[in-house]
């Protein structure tokens, strides 16, 4: 296409020639003499030129400035081209080619943010395992978990605290270990100090997410290359011991006629109790909410099931028939949480605002900790220990989760309940796969029967109901 040069140069004649450009196909240049020139083009673009012969090469050099926009948004007006013009009018003077000026100051520039970015790396690479840790938890498990405090609490915590001794050095964290640092040897030494308290499930929970920690190391260049890549984690992982704890029918007495003296809040006492009563898993009745309870019914919706316990095609609330001595208690503690959502809402929630329940930690450091026995019940004293005093059971310790199997251990010794009902009581998958497919009987009619002959049990052992009648709003 051809090309018109005009001896004038005004923003006037510049929206002129871009008109004229866009209507023709043709693109237009405009002058004014010393050295400026606009150029219209086809497509509507107009650009501002400086013509100049090199200082060093002796060629005739047409060395682009900017854009033209008379608002001066998207590009320069006229007049700010003009100041760009006299700019390279100096440097030409001084006898120095403005477009090897404008390389030369790019090649500065991205020097400079090459050396910026290279600083930026090493101060990652020299990130601690503590700082790592938190830029980790809050990008990929905050986001993952519905409770990701579990992570930090649980799993990770005795991971950053422990104490790395050399011999005649002074004791490191491993949280405050640069990151870079971190060697097979720190894994595997924290892994097997677990390991030899004997809870091989803790430690291969460590290990795998202290690999998926540096792994993330990996992805955003705080490390080159990961520690867990020279581990052999097959030789390091223990089996896990399955529990298989369940407690006897006189365990059982024990806890009930002692239940209501522990030293813990109504709400710790209430979430055993319902525990006891449901067969349902203590974070579940943890988060119980009063809309959840409909007449003689707890219903659970499948949003916090377990997702084994979720079925696949088709998530179902699962619904828990409640004994008549479950809904006593239940009346009795509506009158100690107040008008809040949870059942169980913690004492540091604000009902109405911040509502939150009690933590399935609390349940189990009360079991642990705070259960003290009823004088002539057959338990020790409290004995001093080299971590400080405790209160311990004659019978074999236990935990939250235990309690769960020891009701549907004594349904179907002591009560004689059938296991398939019991099964669905629990809410268990069914083990077998076809089965899951084609046995659809929620078995309404015995899990009613079976609530309630279960009720009957547990104030049988007891005489009366002591769980629904013995509570108060501050702990014992």
């Amino acid at each position: 296409m051809g090309r018109t040069v005009a001896k004038q140069l005004t923003e006037m004649s510049i929206l002129a020639a871009q008109r004229r450009a866009r209507q023709s196909g043709n693109e237009e240049w405009l002058s004014k003499g010393d050295g400026l020139v606009a150029r219209a083009m086809a497509s509507g673009k107009v650009k501002f030129y400086r013509r100049y012969v090199s200082p060093t090469t002796g060629k005739r050099v047409t060395h682009y400035l900017a854009d033209f926009d008379p608002d001066g948004l998207s590009g320069v007006s006229l007049a700010q081209a003009s100041v760009l013009n006299a700019d390279a009018t100096r440097l030409l003077i001084d006898k120095i080619d403005p477009m090897e000026r404008k390389a030369e100051t790019k090649r500065r520039e991205e020097a400079e943010r090459a050396r910026q970015e290279e600083a930026e790396r090493r101060t990652r690479l020299e990130v601690t395992v503590g700082g790592l840790f938190e830029q980790w938890f809050e990008n990929r498990i905050v986001p993952e978990f519905k409770k990701p405090d579990w992570v930090r609490r649980d799993v990770m915590g005795s991971v950053l605290d422990y104490a790395f001794k050399p011999d005649g050095a002074t004791p490191t964290l491993f949280r405050d270990i640069p990151a870079k640092a971190v060697t097979r040897a720190h894994v595997v030494e924290i892994v097997e100090a677990t390991q030899k308290r004997g809870a091989n499930a803790l430690a291969n929970d460590q290990l795998r997410y202290l690999e998926r920690m540096f792994s993330y190391a990996v992805t955003r260049d705080h490390l080159e290359i990961s520690p867990f890549a020279k581990i052999e984690k097959r030789a390091i992982r223990k089996r896990e011991q399955t529990r298989a704890r369940a407690l006897t029918r006189e365990e059982l007495r024990i806890v009930l006629r002692t239940l209501p003296e522990m030293r813990a809040s109504w709400q710790v006492k209430g979430v055993i109790a319902l525990a006891l009563y449901s067969g349902q898993r203590t974070g579940y009745v943890c988060e119980m909410e009063w809309s959840e309870i409909v007449g003689d019914e707890w219903r659970i919706p499948a949003v916090k099931q377990k997702k084994e316990e979720r079925r696949k095609s088709a998530p179902q609330t699962h619904v828990v028939y409640l004994p008549k001595q479950a809904l006593e208690l239940l009346e009795r503690l509506r009158h100690l949480s107040g008008a809040g959502r949870f059942v169980f809402l913690s004492d540091r929630a604000e009902p109405g605002k911040k509502e939150f329940p009690i933590s399935q930690a609390s349940v189990e450091q009360s079991i642990g900790r705070h259960l003290r026995p009823m004088p002539g019940q057959g338990f020790r004293t409290d004995k001093r220990e080299a971590d400080g005093v405790k209160a311990f059971w004659d019978m074999p310790h236990f935990n939250a989760h235990d309690l769960r199997r020891s009701v549907a251990t004594r349904m179907a010794e002591d009560v004689g309940i059938q296991p398939h009902v019991i099964e669905r009581i629990l809410n268990h998958a069914a083990s077998n796969e076809l089965a899951a497919i084609y046995n659809r009987a929620t078995y309404e009619k015995e899990r009613k029967a079976a609530a309630a002959s279960w009720g009957k049990y547990l104030v049988g052992l007891v005489a009366d109901n002591v769980l629904a009648g013995r509570f108060r709003k501050t702990a014992a």
